[in-house]
């Protein structure tokens, strides 16, 4: 190195002249143009960012208008990609995400321009997530039928639709549902099955995101709004109080069982019920314990799909020749009452005449009628002792049948009336401290039935009251003894003759 050369002011064309003298005074010169440069050229006005495909990136720029640019530096979230000449660069390969690009612009002198505008894409190859809940694949359903499912896409949910193909038209299509509110798992349309013939349906449930991706899931179904037939040959056999019921077996090829009634009660558990849970399997079932009197019975059929046929033909059964019975099943045994209550008396006996509530007071021979008797039911009356006396009384309903049977021994359910209301509070309480010594008086509730009262202390914001006494009517004062040092708050209960307080 001969010399360092400074860079001269302003830019422009220069010429460097390098002199050399030797020892006997000979010269010689050399000479080169040089342009100086330090500004940097202007960026790119405008770049642009494409997706291509489903992983790749077209980016494209203008040219900087600074007329030496040589090349431009394309930038992917702040890190040099690469270095190139031209105006457009494929970005491959990428996967899922958002990417920012800039591009600088570099001339003939390495000067570098300021970064173009951000370019921001995103890469989303993920398609939206779908699942038919309900209907199940190749599950049977009938009636109204409630799809549920999911249709939904962390961030850039589009779009859904749901559509159903019958399998005897499979270019028959309806779309049952379309939205663009994802649904993460919740009722997605309901469809009358009723309209539509039995057979097997196709469901369809597909979602779109923002990107275009798209997905989908199927499931295939049974249409089955077709009950069975009635059951035949329903047969009744009486044995003293209990009942053998039979019928012929049902052919069809999807029956779940049997459904028995007995009047207007289903005996196979809640009408509440899928019948499907609660179905007779056998053809054949024991009721027991029936009362007195005609029972008419019917079978109903159902089948795997939860249809139930019509009726049978009704199979009456004929008990006779036993007392009749009638229990009490309201009021529960042990109940304590202060107001009017429900008696209520329930049988199996179908030819009841007449059926009389009763009570007494517990312990005594007589028993009083509640009123006139019934010939029918519902045989329940409102209940409060005629003379309004507390004490423990008996219940019961005493019946007689159509051939002159009465029953020999009602069971009774015991009860008991008392007075149930508390007394209301003393009042004008007042306290006087004396040493270790708080005396207390109050006045008295008017109520007549008040046995004593109980005194109860506590230190303040201490938790529990504690009961330091009790005095009996008609004292009106007390003093607590012994009493510790402390801030103390006092209150007197008033306690009737039935301990209510």
């Amino acid at each position: 190195m001969l010399a360092n050369v400074l860079a001269p002011s302003p830019d422009g064309p220069y010429v460097l002249r390098l002199s050399a003298v030797d020892r006997v005074g000979l010269t010689g010169e050399a000479y080169v143009d040089v342009d100086i440069d330090t500004e940097p050229p202007l960026p790119s006005p405008v770049l642009n960012a494409e997706r291509e495909g489903l992983r790749d990136v077209r980016l494209s720029w203008n040219a900087s208008s600074s007329p030496d640019v040589v090349a431009y530096r394309l930038f992917r979230d702040g890190q040099l990609l690469l270095e190139l000449p031209g105006l457009s660069h494929l970005d491959q390969s990428l996967s899922d995400g958002e990417r920012g690009y800039q591009v600088t612009a570099l001339d003939r002198a390495g000067n570098e321009s300021s970064p173009s505008n951000e370019a921001r894409i995103r890469i989303d190859t993920t398609p939206p997530d779908v699942s038919i809940h309900a209907p199940q694949q190749q599950s049977r359903v009938r009636a109204e039928v409630a799809i549920r499912g999911r249709a939904h896409s962390q961030e850039d949910f589009d779009r859904y639709r749901l559509s159903i193909t019958p399998a005897a038209a499979p270019s028959v299509t309806t779309v049952l549902v379309q939205g663009g509110n994802p649904n993460l798992g919740g009722e997605l349309a309901v469809w009358n099955s009723r309209a539509h013939p039995d057979g097997d349906y196709g469901l369809l449930l597909e979602a779109w995101d923002f990107s275009q991706n798209r997905a989908e899931t199927s499931v295939v179904f049974t249409v089955d709004n077709t009950p069975p037939a009635a059951p035949e040959g329903v047969n009744v056999s009486v044995d003293d109080t209990a009942v053998d019921l039979s019928w012929q077996a049902n052919i069809e090829s999807d029956l779940a069982g049997y459904l028995v009634y007995l009047g207007p009660e289903l005996l196979n558990g809640s009408a509440n019920a899928d019948p499907r849970s609660i179905v007779y399997t056998e053809t054949s079932h024991r009721i027991d314990a029936l009362g007195d009197g005609s029972h008419d019975f019917r079978v109903m059929a159902v089948d795997t799909t939860g249809n139930v046929s019509d009726p049978s033909s009704p199979a009456t059964a004929e008990v006779a020749g036993h007392p009749p019975r009638v229990t009490i099943v309201r009021p529960s045994p042990g109940t304590v009452f202060e107001q009017p209550i429900l008696v209520r008396g329930d049988t199996t006996d179908q030819d009841l005449i007449e059926v009389r509530l009763q009570y007494r007071v517990q312990g005594t021979g007589s028993w009083t009628d509640m009123g006139t008797p019934f010939t029918q039911p519902p045989f329940e009356r409102s209940f409060l002792p005629a003379d309004q006396a507390y004490g423990d009384y008996e219940l019961r309903a005493a019946s007689t049948d159509s051939e002159g049977l009465t029953d020999p021994s009602p069971p009774v359910v015991a009860v008991e009336y008392r007075d149930l209301t508390a007394p209301d509070e003393p009042v004008s309480l007042a306290a006087a401290v004396d040493g270790d010594q708080v005396s207390l008086s109050w006045n008295g509730p008017q109520a007549l039935d008040v046995s004593r009262y109980r005194i109860e202390r506590q230190l303040q914001s201490q938790g529990a009251w504690q009961t330091v006494g009790e005095v009996v009517q008609p004292s009106l004062t007390f003093v607590d003894q012994g009493v510790a040092d402390g801030l103390y708050q006092y209150r007197v209960r008033a306690i009737d003759a039935f301990d209510n307080i």
